[in-house]
C-alpha cells in the first residue's frame, strides 16, 4: 500500500511539474489525507507542500481526517463549497466517501490543469465489471502522455478510455492494446 502511495505521491509531483505554468492565475488543490500522526504520511504532506511551494500561483491546502471518515467526507463537501481547482483524497475507508467524491467529479468527471488551462472527460459509461486497477491505470496512462508531449486533452481522453476498459475486465491488469483503445474512443 505504501509503495502504490508513494508512486501516486511521485506521480503528483511530476504530473504538477508537468503542467503548471508559472505565469497563470493561482489554483488551489485540496488535499483530503486520512490521518496524519504516522512519520511517513507527515513525509508525504511535506513533500507535496515542498513541491507545491514551488510555484507561486499554486497553493496547496492539506485536511486531516484523523481515522474519521465521516469527518474526512465533510472536508470534502468544504473543498467542493470552496471550489477549489483541484482535489486528492486519501481515503480512510472508500465506500463513506463514494457520495460526496461522484458530488465532487459529477459536472467534470476528470480535470487537468495544464499549462493554464483546464482539460477534462466527463468519463465514459460503461458495464463495470471490476474497478481494481483502473484509477491507477488511468493515472499512469494520462502521465505518459503528458511526458510525451502529448495535448493535453487528448492525454485525459485516453487516460479516462484505458480506466473505462480496464473497469469492463475482471482484475487489475488485463491486456489492452492501442487498436482496442482507438476503437473505444471512436465510439465516443
Amino acid at each position: 500500500m505504501k509503495a502504490i502511495t508513494k508512486l501516486v505521491l511521485l506521480v503528483f509531483l511530476l504530473t504538477l511539474n508537468a503542467c503548471v505554468d508559472t505565469n497563470s492565475e493561482k489554483i488551489t488543490i485540496g488535499f483530503s489525507q486520512c490521518v496524519s500522526n504516522d512519520l511517513w504520511r507527515q513525509e508525504m504532506n511535506k513533500s507535496m507542500q515542498i513541491q507545491a511551494d514551488l510555484f507561486d500561483n499554486v497553493h496547496l491546502e492539506i485536511v486531516d481526517a484523523n481515522s474519521n471518515a465521516a469527518l474526512q467526507s465533510k472536508q470534502i463537501q468544504q473543498f467542493i463549497d470552496k471550489k477549489v481547482d483541484a482535489i486528492i483524497v486519501s481515503p480512510w475507508q472508500s465506500s463513506p466517501l463514494t457520495a460526496v467524491i461522484q458530488k465532487a467529479i459529477n459536472n467534470h468527471g476528470a480535470v487537468l490543469y495544464c499549462k493554464g488551462t483546464f482539460y477534462n472527460n466527463c468519463g465514459f459509461k460503461v458495464d463495470v465489471v471490476d474497478t481494481v486497477g483502473s484509477g491507477d491505470s488511468f493515472l499512469a496512462s494520462l502521465v505518459t502522455k503528458l511526458f510525451n508531449e502529448v495535448d493535453p486533452q487528448e492525454a485525459v481522453n485516453f487516460a479516462c478510455a484505458v480506466g473505462a476498459i480496464v473497469a469492463q475486465n475482471e482484475g487489475a491488469n488485463p491486456e489492452i492494446s492501442q487498436l482496442e483503445i482507438d476503437e473505444f474512443l471512436s465510439g465516443f
